[in-house]
């Protein structure tokens, strides 16, 4: 088997007489390739003359320029109040108009506390989802609660309670507690 034609290499060639590491080096290098066609980018093409980045963009946003949004308090409220509204952690999301894995995510860095300003929104979000996941009727302690989330729980119950009475014939909804197969349901 031949081996890498740069100097120094002894590693078997792939392509063009070089090795993985080279080829792929002297790919993305090389000066008489194509390169991407969007203003002021020298990158090679990869994709319909386009750059990988380029392409991306393109692809998702239908323009070249950079679209990134915060997620900032307006969108914490918005989900939030979903949230409150009955819905799940996904149609939530989506109705505040987030892709709905990015929100699971910003709550799981929320919990862990990667981002100061996501931890009180993930506070928020469990004590929500907690107070739903609940069997109506017991009402246990749970755990690791602050006296504050004991309070809202309290209060999310009443209301709960008030407005089943207005409202008799409102439908159940459930709200799956993980992957184990398991439900709660909240008349």
């Amino acid at each position: 088997m031949r081996n890498c034609i740069e100097d120094g290499c002894d590693r078997p060639h792939r392509a063009k007489g070089r090795c993985h590491v080279h080829y792929e080096r002297w790919r993305n290098q090389r000066p008489d390739g194509p390169r991407c066609q969007a203003p002021g980018c020298e990158r090679p093409a990869v994709a319909f003359g386009w750059c990988m980045r380029d392409y991306q963009r393109m692809r998702i946003n239908g323009t070249l320029e950079r679209k990134r949004r915060s997620f900032d308090y307006q969108a914490q409220r918005a989900i939030l109040a979903n949230l409150r509204a009955g819905m799940t952690l996904s149609d939530a999301a989506r109705a505040a108009g987030w892709d709905a894995r990015s929100v699971r995510s910003m709550v799981s860095h929320g919990r862990r506390g990667n981002q100061p300003t996501l931890v009180e929104f993930a506070r928020q979000v469990d004590v929500l989802l907690v107070a739903r996941a609940r069997p109506r009727g017991k009402r246990r302690e749970v755990k690791g609660l602050s006296e504050q989330g004991r309070r809202f729980l309290a209060e999310l119950d009443r209301e709960t309670d008030v407005s089943l009475r207005r409202n008799p014939e409102r439908q159940p909804w459930t709200y799956s507690l993980g992957g184990n197969g398991t439900s709660a349901r909240l008349a």
